[in-house]
């Protein structure tokens, strides 16, 4: 799920995250230093982690720039 709201954010350049490499990077430590310190930890929660990252990557990109176009093109 939240690979999805990054994809999301980042392909409207919420906050200029994605032009702003600073931002991009902040947003990116600040989900890390959660990840380690707040998130559960172990190998199944790795693999449900990595399964719904990479699924949820693969639908985004499906629906916007195949299905629909990319979030400011045409808006």
């Amino acid at each position: 799920m939240i690979q999805t709201v990054y994809i999301y954010l980042y392909d409207r350049d919420w906050c200029a995250i994605r032009t702003n490499r600073r931002r991009g990077a902040l947003l990116v430590a600040c989900w890390l230093w959660i990840d380690h310190t707040r998130l559960p930890h172990g190998r199944a929660v790795w693999l449900n982690r990595s399964l719904g990252s990479s699924l949820a990557r693969m639908v985004c990109r499906l629906w916007y720039g195949v299905l629909r176009p990319l979030p400011g093109i045409g808006e």
